[in-house]
């Protein structure tokens, strides 16, 4: 089986990291995975508990993704990732967020190994994110919003591939006999249901 190593640089779990834990659910089975990210993290642990192997990253700065910081931060994480991917050997590394794309890239480079691209936010990274783009195989779009914005930002539109975020429906189904409290609500006359699929945090720019 190919060899697949993931790259995450938070070690919260968001959105982004719960797409990765659904991933590597399903994915298991067909390639032998393990995931560079800051240990002692809820994201390590979570990923311990189902056996995947987890390489260690350096937890990343609190400053902007252009500030001098975050640069020193990049090139740091990229030595991490080379000595992990020299050792672990992946066949392809997958940078989990557009944030994990310029250290993911400089160790891909420095190893020659195939670099999937994965852009789960609306972020603008400006030439950056054409630069990135030149050294992988692939492109992955959550939306076609997503593929639209990299487009904007000189990403070669033929790498791009949409592919929506999956979720764990055996988890949320209610039983044959269950009612939920939304059906409950919305079944209710004059009623009004607003559902919000996804974290009320600042940068999703609610108020807009």
């Amino acid at each position: 089986m190919a060899r697949v190593l993931l790259v995450n640089l938070q070690g919260v779990i968001g959105g982004a990291e719960r797409s990765l834990l659904l991933i590597v659910k399903h994915l298991r089975s067909q390639f032998l995975i393990s995931v560079a990210c800051p240990p002692a993290s809820r994201l390590s642990e979570a990923l311990a508990s189902i056996g995947i192997k987890c390489h260690k990253l350096p937890r990343p700065p609190r400053y902007s993704c252009l500030s001098l910081s975050y640069i020193v931060y990049c090139l740091r994480t990229s030595f991490y990732l080379t000595r992990t991917i020299l050792k672990a050997r992946p066949d392809i590394i997958h940078a989990n967020s557009i944030y994990a794309w310029p250290a993911s890239v400089l160790a891909a480079v420095a190893t020659r190994r195939k670099l999937v691209l994965h852009a789960r936010d609306l972020a603008n990274f400006g030439p950056l994110a054409k630069f990135c783009s030149r050294f992988s195989k692939k492109v992955i779009a959550v939306s076609n919003a997503v593929k639209d914005a990299l487009i904007k930002q000189g990403v070669n539109p033929d790498k791009i591939e949409v592919v929506y975020n999956g979720i764990d429906g055996t988890c949320l189904l209610p039983g044959e006999n269950e009612k939920t409290p939304i059906a409950q609500s919305a079944s209710e006359k004059h009623s009004f249901v607003f559902a919000h699929v996804g974290q009320l945090v600042p940068w999703k720019n609610h108020i807009a």
